[in-house]
């Protein structure tokens, strides 16, 4: 029984490194792509094209510009 909560916990703080590590990229994203519209003068897609973002993921950053 032990084993099996050490490893939900285990699981638990595995979970919350990898979202930690997303929303740290993604608000890393979010800063380069605000510069650039900034220093450059460009729209959110010339700035998310440059930095070759895919589609989906323009789509999901697009809500947060």
């Amino acid at each position: 029984m032990c084993k099996a909560i050490e490893d939900i916990k285990d699981d638990a703080r595995m979970e919350g490194r990898r979202e930690g590590r997303d929303e740290g990229r993604m608000e890393e994203r979010l800063t380069s792509i605000r510069n650039l519209m900034k220093k450059m003068g460009w729209s959110s897609k010339e700035a998310m094209d440059a930095l070759m973002l895919p589609a989906e993921a323009q789509k999901q950053y697009s809500a947060f510009i």
